[in-house]
């Protein structure tokens, strides 16, 4: 099962708990979050040293932190089930075309499931 991402209140709290010298353990009762959630997110935000980590922005730590380039794949892919859906409502208007039809076609000319449910998940969350 998949984490949820912890409040970026939270993630601040466990960077000024840091900071402090606090141990991972009282981190974790402090802010009500598993052990090895908080070494992930310290992980992936000490990942870059180029900016000192008290200087960064909120956005700066969230980038970092919730991965948002994820975000950016996860879009270019609803873009392209969006192109796709438009392209089969359109085809479904002529004489002679059948879902199952355009079923078979997807699937000898992409990936197949695998995509079709890469896709479904992006519209599932």
């Amino acid at each position: 099962m998949s984490q949820k991402p912890i409040a970026m209140e939270q993630l601040q709290q466990i960077l000024q708990l840091q900071k402090d010298g606090i141990p991972i353990r009282e981190m974790a009762r402090r802010v009500g979050i598993s052990r090895n959630s908080i070494r992930k997110y310290l992980a992936l935000i000490a990942e870059d040293t180029t900016t000192p980590i008290a200087v960064q922005s909120n956005k700066e730590l969230a980038d970092k932190a919730y991965k948002n380039e994820s975000l950016e794949h996860s879009e270019k892919k609803l873009e392209q089930l969006i192109r796709y859906f438009t392209q089969t409502a359109s085809e479904l208007t002529k004489t002679g075309v059948t879902r199952q039809l355009l079923w078979h076609e997807y699937q000898h000319t992409k990936t197949g499931l695998i995509v079709l449910f890469d896709i479904y998940a992006v519209f599932k969350h």
